[in-house]
């Protein structure tokens, strides 16, 4: 059996980014690792290794995952992949290419509110403090029209579905790695 097909993926980078949630960043890394082996073109699962990776004080392994999650995400050029893609090149400390991407982000879906959040973060690095308060006053009044769940919360109902929706093997190997998981 080839590696790529030995386990259901799409369930593990599910739970991956439920542990991401929950801030569990070394259970994480464990299912992220497993998912850019065998599809080393996502970017959202290298986006998430680095965060782990940083979490986890590995710094330049970090920069290297957030250079190809950055590279993934121009790629894929939709609205969330530029600004996943922005904060990549923020976490890279490349700030005017991070609110460039989040900028485009929000032109192409504006009424979702996290990039709001991320273009006052973006703004903010940049010197463009009267921008970012503008952005923050507007995503605040998105949450409040909408409220997001509690993140932690968020990602035990990922873990939840992703074990639900999978086979023995694959839920075997989210177990191993979400062990002391809990909400």
């Amino acid at each position: 059996m080839n590696e790529a097909d030995k386990y259901d993926y799409d369930a593990i980078y599910k739970a991956a980014e439920g542990l991401l949630c929950m801030r569990r960043f070394k259970e994480a890394l464990s299912l992220y690792e497993l998912v850019v082996k065998a599809w080393p073109n996502h970017a959202g699962a290298w986006h998430g290794l680095a965060i782990c990776l940083e979490r986890t004080g590995k710094e330049s392994e970090s920069k290297a995952a957030y250079e190809r999650a950055l590279l993934l995400h121009l790629k894929d050029g939709n609205a969330r992949a530029l600004l996943w893609g922005g904060w990549a090149a923020m976490k890279l400390g490349r700030f005017d290419e991070a609110y460039r991407l989040i900028k485009q982000s929000i032109e192409l879906d504006p009424a979702y509110p996290y990039a709001w959040h991320s273009i006052a973060v973006a703004a903010r690095k940049i010197g463009k403090i009267s921008e970012a308060e503008q952005a923050m006053d507007k995503y605040r009044e998105m949450v409040r029209e909408k409220p997001y769940d509690k993140r932690e919360c968020e990602g035990a109902r990922m873990i939840r579905e992703a074990l639900e929706s999978t086979d023995e093997e694959t839920m075997r190997a989210i177990m191993i790695a979400a062990k002391d998981a809990s909400c």
